[in-house]
Order: structure tokens, then sequence, then C-alpha cells
């Protein structure tokens, strides 16, 4: 087996794998003066650092003569290696290498995460381009092969043996480079290159250091990892000891050296989750900390209502970006679900005027078909005028309208036109549980109402990110409205949804992503939000929109019918989530989920086009909370006794 040079600024995930692949490897510092003689083959690595390494001219020249006798050169974010000319450094953003060789593996899309790439200004005519960048490639796994440019060449072989990677690669496991079984062929493809044989099993490992899934173990873990992941990965805001507020999450960006930031913002959606989460997990296990935690953030979403004015009951979405946005979706899962839950779990009632305040402030700008905006932002703490925004109808494609102006008592006079289960169907659903709770019919009759106008047009419905979405979005408001109800038409809806979700379904209990006619607002979108999938049929579970509604909702459905069919489709859901929490030596990742899952690959990814919420986002409420409420509930109703 061949000897092999890596000269590189430190180690890293790359310079460990090629050591692997050689019988013999030496690792120095680049530039250094060495005997090249002894060697076989080459590897430059640069990645490590943010600029590119340069080689120096006596370098340059002395590995231009090991070429120049058969030799192998591979060069990764380097500059100086051969006769292609780099421009300074940019962000990858939503530009990924697709491969441009003939062959099978043409057509194949990498994602590099937030990665950083050097723009090619020139590249010799001879040079053979094996992996190009293309902006948002079409297809997921695979897209059209673009026409060659190569000014956007990633990976390119000049003559003399000489490989050149433009991006950087040096920590592709570090940086969960993805999908992992095309990057694995790509470096097996450089290690053949240099004469090294390819070792598996080495790359394997360099992925479990950064992250790997739980596979199958029980609910009751998961939802103790859940919860050590909330001590441990620095979302809570304590006031002294005790937690008092929750961080969103953590953010979708991956650097090139792996590093991942805590978002800060906080959230009452984030906040009102993570209260019921633990006052769910004091009902049930009994752990006195549990109800400490659950009580002291309760305190703070109590704090986010506006108690005087005219906007008064009105719920503050954030302490930052969102204190005059009233989203009733936000302020359903943030505040009134969880009072009313804790209510219900309690007994104490402390919270009637506060979810009477934000029932009636919602109510008094929902719309004449019992449907509200997308959002409400008040303009004026004195004066009734707002803006507003909602989705819209644009030819076969829902679309955000924008804001526009207007006031409360022409929101109230007027329909919404926003059949949309993203942006109401939680809302009806707190509509419902609140009006059984303080036993307010006319709270029941909105809800019903709301709820009538979207099986109206149901299953075009007003989508968001994919109809999958609105599927899961609309199985707890269905259950709840039955409940109350008892009718069989609520019934008859309620079994409708979860046959259409039900084909959505995969083996393992995973939901995929699907969008009959691409409606959605989100879907196949080519900026800002977009959805995690490209085309119907690929096979990636969304949980932040969609799978982490399903646990909280499927119980429910169990428990407002007794159909031991919500009883199966809750077993298989919560298991195939089980198997899917993320482990990682990482606090900020060990114990939570990410947004997007492949159910085939069994990793994190998909379609990375959202680069505010993409696949690696981990949000505190919406997704490690809210999945953990589903599953407590499982046990508090005795449904997972029955499993376990």
């Amino acid at each position: 087996m061949a000897k092999l040079l890596i000269m590189c600024l430190q180690e890293s995930d790359l310079s460990r794998l090629l050591s692997s692949c050689f019988a013999q490897s030496t690792i120095m510092a680049l530039n250094e003066t060495v005997d090249m003689d002894c060697f076989d083959a080459f590897a430059i690595l640069g990645g490590t650092q943010n600029a590119p390494a340069a080689i120096l001219p006596p370098v340059q020249k002395a590995l231009l003569e090991q070429r120049k006798k058969g030799k192998r050169v591979f060069c990764e974010f380097v500059v100086g290696a051969g006769d292609a000319c780099f421009a300074n450094p940019i962000a990858t953003n939503c530009d990924r290498p697709v491969c441009v060789k003939t062959g099978e593996e043409s057509g194949v899309v990498l994602d590099e995460q937030y990665n950083t790439r050097l723009p090619v200004q020139f590249l010799p005519e001879h040079a053979s381009v094996w992996y190009q960048y293309v902006s948002r490639p079409d297809g997921y796994r695979k897209a059209p092969v673009p026409e060659l440019n190569k000014r956007c060449a990633a990976v390119f072989e000049e003559e003399q043996g000489l490989l050149q990677c433009a991006f950087r690669m040096a920590n592709f496991a570090k940086a969960k480079f993805a999908p992992f079984t095309a990057w694995k062929k790509l470096l097996a493809q450089i290690v053949c290159f240099l004469g090294g044989q390819w070792n598996d099993a080495a790359a394997d490992a360099l992925k479990a250091e950064s992250y790997t899934f739980s596979g199958r173990q029980g609910v009751w873990q998961a939802i103790e990892n859940a919860a050590k992941w909330f001590s441990t990965s620095g979302v809570l805001v304590k006031n002294g000891e005790i937690p008092c507020a929750v961080r969103e999450g953590v953010s979708s960006i991956i650097l090139p050296d792996g590093k991942q930031e805590l978002a800060g913002q906080i959230r009452l959606d984030c906040m009102g989750e993570t209260a019921l989460m633990y006052e769910l997990r004091y009902q049930v296990s009994h752990r006195e900390e549990d109800r400490l935690w659950a009580d002291a953030i309760y305190d703070t979403v109590r704090s986010m209502q506006i108690q005087e004015g005219i906007h008064r009951g009105m719920v503050r979405g954030s302490l930052g970006w969102w204190r005059n946005a009233s989203y009733q979706d936000d302020a359903a899962r943030g505040f009134l679900i969880p009072l009313a839950a804790r209510a219900v779990l309690t007994g104490d009632m402390q919270d009637e005027q506060r979810i009477r305040l934000a029932v009636n402030y919602l109510l008094s700008t929902t719309g004449t078909d019992g449907l509200r905006m997308n959002q409400v932002n008040w303009q004026s703490q004195t004066e009734e005028y707002v803006q507003a925004a909602r989705l819209e109808k644009r030819g076969t494609k829902w679309k955000n309208s924008g804001f526009f102006n207007t006031t409360l008592t022409q929101l109230k006079q007027m329909p919404a036109e926003n059949p949309s289960g993203h942006y109401n169907g939680w809302y009806l659903a707190a509509l419902l549980l609140c009006g059984m709770l303080l036993k307010e019919d006319s709270y029941i009759a909105a809800g019903k109402q709301g709820l009538e106008s979207i099986m109206q047009v149901y299953p075009w419905t007003a989508r968001e990110h994919s109809q999958t979405q609105e599927l899961c979005r609309l199985i707890l408001p269905l259950s709840l409205l039955y409940t109350c109800t008892q009718s069989s038409l609520h019934r008859q809806w309620l079994e409708q949804v979860a046959d259409d979700l039900c084909r959505m379904e995969k083996s393992n209990g995973a939901f995929v992503e699907y969008d009959e006619g691409y409606t959605a607002s989100c879907s196949r979108a080519e900026s800002g939000e977009c959805s995690v999938f490209s085309h119907n049929g690929d096979p990636v579970c969304d949980f932040l929109y969609s799978m982490n509604w399903l646990p909280v909702s499927l119980a429910s459905a169990w428990y407002a019918t007794k159909d031991s069919r919500y009883l199966d489709l809750y077993r298989r859901n919560t298991e195939f989530i089980a198997s899917v929490q993320i482990k990682s030596p990482d606090a900020k990742l060990d114990g939570a989920w990410a947004r997007a899952v492949d159910t085939e690959t069994l990793e994190v990814n998909g379609v990375n086009n959202d680069r505010e919420w993409s696949t690696w986002t981990i949000e505190s409420g919406w997704t490690v909370a809210e999945i953990t409420i589903g599953m407590l509930w499982g046990y508090y109703l005795g449904m997972l006794e029955r499993l376990e």
C-alpha cells in the first residue's frame, strides 16, 4: 500500500480518515521541509481554517516534481497547488455540490451545511470537473445534471495527477455533511485516487463521534433523555437555581468546524410548551423539581399577556421580535393550551381570567368564517388600527399576502378566508379545550365553526409547508371537536383525516412529507422559509412542522374515540420518534430531535433550502417539548403502560 504524506495546519476528520486508509502515513505541518521522494502520494489539507492555506513556492515546486514522476496530489481548500485560480472565500449558503461526472453518481447532490468555498476564477482547459456547485438543485438525493460551468467547480482534477477540492471538507463528520453514504463514495474516490484502500469502518466511526440516533429504545427513556437535554443544553434561562424562561433552541447553522450555537430568542410558545412538559412529567413521575420548574416557567408565560388598554388579553409572541404580534397558533400552543391543561391536571383555576382574556381577544379579531389571519400586529396601544397578513391563493399555490392595514373591528366583520391547519388548527383546538374547561358554549361554537370552514375546503386547505403538515395539525382539533359534540359527522372528519395521513406513513411509523399539487406556500419554495422535501416520494419527515404534533394528537384521538386504531398509530409513531432521538457528546444535541430525518438512511437530512429553520434546527418548544408532551400524555392516559 502507498505511503501518504499529509500536510495540514491541524488534525481533522479528513486527516484521520486518510491516515486510516494507508499502511503508512505521516502528518506534518504545511510548508515544512521534507524529503518527498519517501512518499507515494500527498494530501494538502487547509480546511481547518477560515481562510485557505497557501502552499509556498518551494513546496509547490517540490509537489510538481513529484507529480511529474506520476505521483498523486490531493489539495483541500488551498491555493497555489496548480494552475487553477480562486477568488476570496464565500459561504456556500444554498449552493450544493452536484456530481457532473458521467456514471451512476451523476446528478448526486451533496450537502455541506453552512460551509465555505472558493469561487473559481480560472480553471485550466483540460481540467476535469467531478462536482459542481448548483444553487438550490432541483432534487433531494439526485438532481438534473447541470450544464458544465467551470467557475462553479467544487471538486476537479487537473492534469498530472492533481485533484483539488474548492471547499472546506476537513471536518466533514463534525460539520454533519449529508447524505453520509454519498459523501463516503466521494471520499472513497479520493482515497482511491491517492492509491489508498478505503476504510468504511473508520468513516462510520468519525460520524458516530459527532452524532448517532438512539435506535430502538423505550419511550420512557426518550422522555428522560429529552429532560436531560433541557437541563444540560443551555436552553433554560434561570433565575437563581430555578428556570424561569426558555430559549428557542439550537441554531440551524452548522459551521465548517462543526460549531452550532444556541438560538437565543425567548419565545412564548417555547416557554408554554416546556412548562406543560414539566407539569405532565410531575403528574406522571411526581418529581417535586418538575413542579417547581413548571410553575416558574408558567409565571413567565403569564407575564406575556397585555393586561390593559385596547389590546387587553393579547399575548406577546416573544420578548424580542414579536412584542406587538398576535399569532393565534403561538398563543394557543404557548399560552391557552398549557394554562388550560394545567387547570385540568391540577384542578387549580387561578388562570381562568387570563384564559378568558386571551380567548376573547383572539375571538375579537377572528373573522365571520371562524378563522383568523396568520398574524395581527398592533400599531398603537390606544387605537384599534392594526396590520394583518394571511395566506391567499395565487394560481395553484398558497402565498403569504404580506401585511395590509385594517382594524380590529374590520377583522371581526369579514371572513378571514384562511382555512389553514398550520395557522388555525391548534387555535381552534384551544377554543374547544377552553370551552370544555370553562363550560363556555360560545368558545366551543367558535371552534366548531372554524373547523367547519376548514373541512368545507378539505383537502385543499391553505397549506404552509405540506399536505402532511396540515393533516398532522388537524388531528388534535378534530379529536377535541368529537369529544365535545359526539357527532357522527365530526367522527367521520377525524377518520377521513387519519385515513389520508396514513397514506403518508412508512412501515416504521414515520409520516413523510407530501404535498399533492405542491400547493403549500413553502413547498418547493425558492427563497425564505422552505419545506424540507423536494419531490413527493422523498423519504423525509419533518419534526418541526409535522411529526412533532402527532404523539399528543394521536393520544387525544384515542382518548376521544377509544378506537384501538389510534393506539396502534400512537405506538408505531412514538417508537419511531424515540428511535431517531439524537445521541451526541455535544450537550446541545444529545437527547433532542432535529427538524428533518431521512427515514431510509436514518440520519438528519432533508432539502436544506430554509437557512433560518433548516434540517439541523432544534426547537425547544415546537419539537423537543411538544414530542415529550405527547409521550407523557400517553403515560398519563395509561396508553403506554399497555405497550411497555
